[in-house]
């Protein structure tokens, strides 16, 4: 009977320090940062979304981060040939389609067992990635064809554990067999977690919008900038 005061113990305190979940964190953001490019403004369509509904969100992150561009003078979304807008006349039209993998890792067994002896999971949190494949197309406003496209890659490394999963990571401290159980709690958490999307989304927001903006519109700005510069010296041609 010695044994129930501890057990109630070591339950009770698993499921306290198992609430401190460790919230979503994304730990390599600053390996997608750019400087956004300045140049002439530019009026800029977007093709309607065409994507599943899991990489609709990643599009949304796009479009207002080309709101915010500095080189962005106007946008219009959901934009489409056959209903042009006599009143917004672009100056590119850009096709946006992210296609978002999430995966768990090996690691996440050793975080659970025998990681759970110190509440890895609460502190450390699961390894998941988040890899996204956004396919960017330059369309030309007057002809429609495609005078650009490219595949960006962004391969995203998050941690987050929710109260469910560290809940059943600790369940070595009060189940028979010295941490057993949770020896095969570990095999489950190899997988990702639906439940990190959101706080991935969260992180990701601004910075993957952002990154995906100025590689989308830095090469249209270079060569108006290019077109803009030759303009300039034939000018000052003529009044030498």
């Amino acid at each position: 009977m010695r044994c129930v005061p501890i057990l109630v113990f070591a339950a009770s305190s698993s499921i306290v320090l198992a609430s401190c979940a460790h919230p979503g964190e994304v730990v390599n953001l600053d390996a997608y940062r750019l400087t956004p490019s300045h140049g002439p403004l530019q009026r800029v369509a977007v093709l309607p979304f065409a994507g599943t509904p899991e990489a609709e969100p990643l599009f949304a992150h796009v479009t207002a981060a080309l709101r915010s561009h500095p080189s962005v003078r106007e946008l219009r979304t959901d934009w489409r040939w056959e209903r042009p807008d006599a009143d917004f006349v672009p100056d590119v039209v850009l096709s946006i389609e992210p296609t978002p993998g999430f995966s768990g890792s090996l690691w996440n067994y050793l975080i659970t067992f025998p990681g759970f002896l110190l509440f890895t999971p609460a502190w450390h949190g699961y390894v998941y990635s988040g890899d996204i494949t956004t396919t960017v197309r330059v369309h030309d406003p007057k002809t429609h064809d495609v005078v650009r496209s490219d595949a960006i890659e962004t391969a995203y490394s998050m941690r987050h554990c929710d109260f469910g999963r560290a809940f059943w990571a600790e369940i070595g401290w009060w189940t028979p067999g010295y941490g057993a159980a949770s020896a095969f709690t570990g095999l489950y958490m190899i997988t990702y977690d639906a439940d990190a999307t959101a706080p991935f989304h969260a992180n990701i927001r601004a910075p993957y919008g952002e990154y995906i903006a100025e590689r989308s519109l830095g090469p249209v700005i270079a060569v108006a900038r290019g077109r803009a510069d030759s303009i300039d010296a034939r000018v000052l041609g003529a009044v030498d």
